[in-house]
């Protein structure tokens, strides 16, 4: 003997059915969207490391033929207070260049970005 459910009951249920498929549709398509969103942030952070991978390494290997101001700059400078004949020579002699502060700043807001991204998801 099986109990058929009655009108009122089976379209109780079948309304309950339709708004939890409707609530999983609205998750699935913000999640999606969010989704989405990430995977452009990450393909432009791709590319913009691509082309400046690109560009250093065409710096390196193609020598500039340009003679300018800037190309040829000194290396030293003289400090004519203490003596004319007196030359300093410049070197860098800081724990972290620019370039590395420059990946740092890179990789800490790509962090940032990320942990961003994660945490509105949840």
């Amino acid at each position: 003997m099986c109990i058929q459910p009655s009108g009122y009951y089976r379209a109780s249920l079948t309304r309950e059915r339709q708004r939890g498929l409707s609530d999983m549709n609205s998750k699935y398509a913000t999640e999606f969207a969010m989704h989405r969103q990430l995977l452009r942030f990450i393909m432009l952070t791709s590319v913009i490391f691509a082309v400046l991978a690109l560009f250093s390494l065409y710096r390196t290997i193609v020598p500039s033929t340009k003679s300018t101001r800037w190309a040829t700059a000194p290396t030293h400078f003289t400090i004519p207070i203490l003596s004319p004949f007196s030359s300093v020579v410049e070197h860098e002699s800081s724990l972290f260049n620019v370039s590395q502060l420059w990946v740092l700043f890179v990789a800490i807001g790509l962090f940032a970005a990320l942990r961003w991204y994660g945490i509105r998801r949840k």
